[in-house]
């Protein structure tokens, strides 16, 4: 039985919108960016369990007007303006909500990168989010029921969180969980819980789920975003100081330096790339001198960890340190003609046995570097003191990776676009950088950069020998190991092998026939990626790497796999890759989907963690956990790394497997075996009877 649902609706036109808006409709200039309705849902101001309806509309001239502000309640056939004043006009209107305690609350975007907020209807204004928003801006606003609480999506994915009349927003999703979101719609449960709805598009058709953010976890995670190199100074073992270093080494055009750090900073915790954090407790506003500012106090939680000896080589030897005011010059005794001080080294903080510390500013040589103290020492003396090896240490809190000043006049520099550049190192022709590079700062005629490819590199690759696509796989006990994937080839669903329900579909070739299309809903669930559209497959656009890729997004092209014999158990060993790193095992749980909704598999040794909002078993390679399988055909997998109740989005990984040999289901496997037996009790009969008649029979004779 299929149902038919038919929606029918009846547009009504409104008699007194504005008049720009109203021209732009006659006029057919209205674009799409340019008009926003922001619907809020909010209790009477005098009964708490009236609920009332309110819609804003925003609308942005393409002339470059100020933006245009209406509002109105149902039926909504009358809108009225909301005159905006003077000091906000040029401000671009993000969003509207509404505060029973106070009056409509306006949320404004000043530029890309700053974000205030007005509780009063525009008259005055507190800055929310500043610092935090570096190449990214705001692009949606939502708040609850109340109006006191509201969340903020970014253009890149990320959700900001935070209340009104506290101008602290922290971000409790980095821009890089769930890219596989066209959209995030947040809504709030209740003041500990926020609720993403995560709209997908696929195959131009539009999927829905859910997904819950735990607020407390996630702002005790927020983590301080640095700017700018920090000195760090123990005042004790719980306590330290942390300043901002302003030197023009380290100019940063966005951020002033002063702004470092915020009071809204308070409550959060600075943590380093070595290990160990700290919480804020108090920001002192007053600028100490030319080259420092923002001054903070904070409490440690954790041990900071120290630079390692094989991040730099210049801590294997002695320290001869001379001061001189607030500049200081280090020089390190007997060092090696290829060891010693090096770019990566700038911006570090050394920490001296005595209680000094400073800040690395500058490398001369291998042997020779210069420093800066926040505090003038001694303005008519010099101060000289000798450490001996491991009497001194290295401490990291810079928000990039690495230094290269440079001052040679061979570095050619070509601007792209506003933001982007390529720079190269002209020596005989010969491109110096290195994939080392990427991730630092490069400093060339008082300005600077961040390194993030090197182009033109080259490496070795070592092949055991020739490997036709198309080879066999074996392991050291003679098992193939890949197989070749049907044509058209659809998993099997939970009404069975001939029933194909999943919308992915594998090494497709739109000449071949389609499998298994008796059912309806086998053909009416069919979807196509690379391959829509196409009449051949050479059309598909399938490269060698996407016909053996394990994305599911490349389905279609996707036509060898691991095969996996069914009386095998599958277990899991991941590795976590870094650059410049050897590869790690993964030492977090994770769990498993299967992306064509499978449910024939079992998890074997699995682990006793549970997490919120998860619900298969939570797998761990320390504990052996693997897939015992109870069907056949195809599985593909996307592991989903948790820890604490909230998951590495980006840190995902997919994998295909295809198990074969499997034995015959039920219940064909046992009336199979009934009639084998039969048939072999049969055959000894007749023998037996052969033999006795003839046996009988030459008796006779």
């Amino acid at each position: 039985m299929i149902l038919s649902l038919t929606l029918k609706l009846k547009f009504q036109r409104v008699p007194n919108i504005h008049p720009i808006i109203e021209q732009a409709f006659k006029d057919g200039t209205v674009e799409r960016d340019r008009i926003k309705l922001h619907h809020t849902v909010h209790c009477d101001r005098h009964e708490i369990l009236i609920t009332e309806h309110a819609v804003h509309l925003v609308y942005t001239p393409a002339s470059g007007e100020y933006s245009i502000l209406l509002t109105s309640k149902p039926p909504f056939d009358i809108w009225s303006p909301i005159k905006l004043p003077d000091q906000m006009k040029s401000f671009t209107v993000l969003g509207v909500a509404w505060d029973i305690q106070r009056t409509t609350v306006v949320l404004l975007v000043k530029d890309p990168f700053k974000v205030w907020l007005s509780l009063d209807g525009g008259n005055s204004f507190n800055k929310m989010l500043d610092t935090q928003l570096r190449g990214d801006s705001v692009s949606s606003i939502f708040t609850n029921a109340l109006g006191d609480a509201f969340a903020l999506v970014t253009s890149l994915g990320a959700v900001y969180s935070g209340w009104s009349g506290i101008p602290r927003v922290s971000r409790i999703e980095p821009p890089a969980s769930f890219t596989e979101c066209s959209l995030k719609l947040p809504y709030f449960q209740h003041d500990k819980l926020v609720n993403i709805i995560c709209v997908q598009n696929v195959s131009s058709e539009l999927k829905f789920s859910t997904y819950s953010i735990d607020l407390a976890s996630q702002i005790k995670a927020d983590m301080i975003f640095l700017h700018r190199p920090l000195l760090v100074h123990f005042v004790s073992e719980r306590k330290v100081e942390f300043l901002a270093f302003c030197g023009d080494a380290f100019f940063s055009d966005q951020i002033g330096c002063s702004d470092s750090f915020q009071q809204s900073d308070v409550g959060r915790v600075v943590r380093t790339k070595n290990g160990g954090s700290a919480l804020i407790t108090e920001v002192y506003d007053s600028k100490l001198t030319s080259e420092f500012s923002a001054l903070v106090t904070a409490l440690v939680i954790k041990p900071f960890g120290l630079v390692d000896r094989s991040d730099s080589p210049a801590l294997h030897y002695s320290l001869q340190l001379n001061i001189t005011g607030s500049h200081a010059e280090l020089h390190l005794q007997n060092s090696g003609n290829d060891s010693g001080w090096q770019g990566a080294d700038i911006g570090k903080t050394v920490l001296l046995f005595n209680g000094i510390s400073l800040i690395l500013t500058a490398c001369k040589s291998l042997s020779s570097a210069t420093g800066r103290l926040p505090m003038s020492w001694d303005d008519t003396g010099i101060y000289t003191e000798f450490f001996e090896e491991g009497m001194w240490y290295l401490m990291d809190f810079r928000p990039f990776k690495g230094f290269r000043p440079l001052s040679t006049p061979v570095l050619q520099v070509r601007q792209t676009d506003l933001n982007h550049a390529i720079a190269e190192l002209l020596n005989n022709d010969q491109f110096s950088f290195s994939s080392d590079f990427v991730g630092h700062v490069l400093k060339y005629d008082h300005k600077w950069g961040l390194i993030t490819s090197v182009s033109d590199a080259s490496v070795d690759i070592k092949s055991p020998g020739d490997l036709e696509p198309d080879s066999e796989i074996t392991d050291s006990k003679g098992i193939v190991r890949n197989i070749k994937v049907p044509f058209n080839y659809r998993t099997p669903s939970s009404r069975g092998k001939a029933i194909p329900m999943s919308e992915n579909t594998y090494n497709v070739d739109p000449q071949k026939p389609l499998y298994k299309t008796t059912y309806a809903i086998t053909r009416n669930t069919l979807r196509y990626k690379q391959c829509r559209g196409k009449k051949i497959r050479s059309d598909c656009g399938c490269s060698r790497q996407m016909r053996g890729s394990s994305l599911v997004e490349h389905s279609d092209c996707i036509d060898t796999v691991y095969r996996v014999m069914f009386s095998e158990k599958l277990i899991l060993r991941f590795a976590v890759l870094e650059e410049h790193k050897e590869e790690e095992p993964l030492r977090f749980p994770f769990y498993l989907e299967e992306l064509n909704q499978r449910k024939d598999f079992i998890v074997l040794s699995p682990s006793d963690l549970t997490f919120v909002g998860i619900s298969p078993p939570v797998l761990e390679q320390s504990l052996n956990s693997s897939i015992q399988f109870e069907g056949s055909g195809l599985y593909h997998f996307r592991a989903r790394v948790v820890q604490e109740n909230y998951t590495f989005g980006i840190l995902t990984d997919e994998f295909v497997v295809f198990v074969v040999d499997t034995p015959l289901p039920f219940p064909v496997n046992d009336v199979v075996r009934a009639c084998t037996g039969m048939g072999f009790a049969s055959l000894l009969f007749i023998v037996y009877m052969k033999h006795f008649h003839g046996k009988k029979k030459m008796k006779n004779d």
